[in-house]
């Protein structure tokens, strides 16, 4: 066991020991690969990247993975139906244990902001989970918390439009404001959110039982009861099936009951919208590749054969064909290695910089993921795999030459 302990670690050294005596030529030889490795992993990492704005941007409209929509419409969109509708759906959150539920009820109406005149304001009923099912992005100040539900004065959480409207004041001032000019009817920010979508008209968010209190009654029946839930993927055909069903016989037929499942992997069946992007950028990569590994074969086969002597010298001196081998071999795997290393912390470098990023967070990206591992893990697999691809040529010549030509030459 020690022998063979030895014996590698001494064909390292060997190896490890000809880099820094060739460092020069094997500093150009490897930089073609190095530069295809940072190529090939920068683009795994983009199409990545590329990926999750994507995916935020979908989750944004239409829920995380999984999202079911209720839909219920009573026939005549009296109070007692609504309540009748808000307790079945109470019922079936608890009895399959939704964490993740909210009301997205939307609505519109003319609001007078305190500079005159009246602006079609855009309010949306939801419930404290929205922020996460919905990637709700804060601007400032905060979201709802669980008792909001329970102020006298219900809390908004507003977007720019509304808030310039308000005159921009500071949210530490609680700024209130009335929905019809009722004192009765007033709601006061505590937050701004960024809109996924500049429709150029004020929107805001309110929680249920703060719409109950500011807003129409004729406003809120119009508009029935509209619910989400996000669920795990694996199960959201069998709950589909049978929320429908419990809330159909829960209300009878009197009203119009509808689940539908609306984030992105309804329509996309799992299947990556990216691949020919990554497919094509990945084929650019490994043509690089390639290249970086020919010149790299190239070098190696003519400084082989301008260390004939040297080899001969070894073998005369007791050195096996093997040695001899995993030495050239490893001469070149662990040049390769490093200049894959390299590569790698070049490309994670490049897709770190603030511009990179900038870039990203305008195309919808807002929760960046690390640099991922699989783009690592290619690169410097790619290359070693060169190093051994561009190792084995040399290293058989080195094996088949005649130690007394080899000591002549």
């Amino acid at each position: 066991m020690n022998a063979v302990v030895t014996n590698v670690l001494g064909v390292l050294v060997e190896a490890w020991q000809e880099i820094r005596v060739h460092r020069a030529r094997v500093l150009l030889s490897l930089l073609g690969v190095a530069i295809a490795v940072c190529a090939l992993s920068a683009s795994v990492a983009a199409a990545s990247l590329a990926q999750q704005a994507i995916a935020e941007q979908n989750e944004v409209s239409g829920g995380r993975d999984a999202t079911l929509s209720v839909n219920a419409y009573p026939s005549d969109a009296s109070p007692a139906a609504l309540d009748a509708v808000d307790d079945a759906w109470a019922r079936s959150v608890d009895r399959h244990r939704m964490d993740f539920v909210s009301n997205v009820t939307n609505t519109g109406l003319p609001m007078r902001f305190p500079g005159g005149g009246e602006i079609d304001t855009n309010f949306t009923v939801v419930s404290p989970s929205y922020l996460e099912m919905h990637r709700v992005r804060l601007a400032d100040g905060s979201w709802f918390a669980a008792d909001d539900d329970d102020r006298l004065v219900p809390a908004v959480v507003v977007d720019k439009y509304f808030y310039e409207a308000l005159g921009s004041p500071p949210l530490e001032s609680h700024p209130v404001v009335s929905i019809d000019g009722d004192p009765a009817h007033r709601v006061v920010v505590i937050g701004t959110f960024v809109p996924p979508y500049d429709s150029g008209m004020p929107a805001a968010y309110i929680l249920p039982g703060g719409a109950e209190k500011v807003l129409p009654q004729d406003v809120l029946s119009g508009s029935g009861r509209t619910f989400e839930a996000w669920v795990p993927p694996a199960d959201v055909d069998v709950l589909r099936g049978q929320l429908e069903s419990e809330l159909k016989a829960s209300l009878g037929s009197s009203v119009s009951v509808d689940v539908t499942r609306t984030d992105a992997g309804a329509y996309t069946n799992g299947e990556d919208p990216l691949l020919p992007l990554r497919m094509l950028t990945n084929a650019v990569a490994v043509v690089i590749l390639i290249l970086g590994a020919l010149s790299l074969l190239n070098i190696s086969v003519v400084t082989m054969r301008q260390r004939i002597r040297e080899v001969g010298i070894r073998r005369s001196f007791g050195a096996s064909s093997a040695r001899v081998f995993s030495a050239v071999l490893l001469e070149s795997v662990l040049g390769t290695l490093v200049a894959g290393i390299a590569g790698v912390a070049a490309a994670i470098l490049i897709m770190s910089l603030p511009a990179v990023r900038e870039l990203f967070a305008a195309g919808g990206l807002s929760d960046p993921p690390p640099f991922p591992m699989d783009a690592a893990l290619l690169g410097i697999g790619a290359a070693l795999a060169v190093g051994v691809l561009a190792g084995a040529l040399p290293a058989t010549i080195a094996v088949r030459v005649r130690v007394i030509d080899a000591i002549r030459s």
